[in-house]
């Protein structure tokens, strides 16, 4: 359900089981659109993108078949109109592309013109998780094993920036690009996109816990 907090008007965008839980809410810059995840599937392994126009109340949906395991399925926008988000490891992806197997990519969703495509001159034979995109679009951050890498996509290419030598359970851009918060098993720590150094904010023995 979407809320206009001015107005108290509230719009349904899709009535969903106790299987069909949605997660992963992200909005556009703009608050136009807002897409999240929906597992249509018992199974939990059988899962759609929704893409949500807030202004024409119109739905969109990408058939994405990823297991909705925590942390593998964020999305991110690299603009008001273009989303990006975990390609398929076997068969087709939106748009027809092909995917070979135990082959993983990110593929990027023009929300105006309904066409999918993959970044070009990357994939992976392990999944891609928690994937964020600096502000101007041109840096996609996401995580590979316990691994951090950048996409530039202006070089178009991808590149290892840090290892955290653990789970990442959430990664973010600052507002300028410049550094990545990260969350490592109980660890917070900022990284620094242009040398990969990292400073440590917190620790499990400082009797916290979280952000995700």
């Amino acid at each position: 359900i979407v809320r206009d907090m001015s107005t108290g008007e509230e719009w349904r965008i899709l009535s969903m089981t106790s299987a069909g839980m949605g997660q992963w809410a992200n909005w556009s810059p703009s608050g136009r659109y807002v897409a999240f995840l929906v597992d249509i599937s018992e199974a939990g392994n059988d899962s759609c993108l929704v893409v949500a126009d807030v202004e024409n109340h119109s739905v969109d949906r990408l058939d994405v078949g990823w297991p909705t395991t925590q942390g593998s399925n964020v999305s991110a926008w690299t603009s008001d109109n273009a989303l990006l988000f975990p390609a398929a490891n076997s068969g087709t992806i939106a748009g027809g592309t092909n995917v070979p197997e135990d082959r993983h990519r990110i593929a990027v969703h023009d929300v105006e013109k309904s066409v999918t495509a993959n970044l070009r001159n990357f994939e992976s034979i392990s999944p891609v998780q928690r994937l964020d995109a600096s502000l101007d679009g041109e840096l996609v951050a996401f995580v590979i094993d316990t691994d951090i890498w950048i996409y530039d996509r202006l070089a178009e290419e991808a590149y290892q920036l840090a290892s955290s030598g653990n789970e990442v359970n959430m990664l973010k851009f600052s507002p300028d690009g410049s550094k990545l918060l990260f969350r490592a098993g109980n660890k917070l720590s900022i990284l620094d996109s242009d040398n990969g150094s990292i400073r440590t904010l917190f620790e499990e023995e400082d009797g916290w816990y979280g952000p995700n």
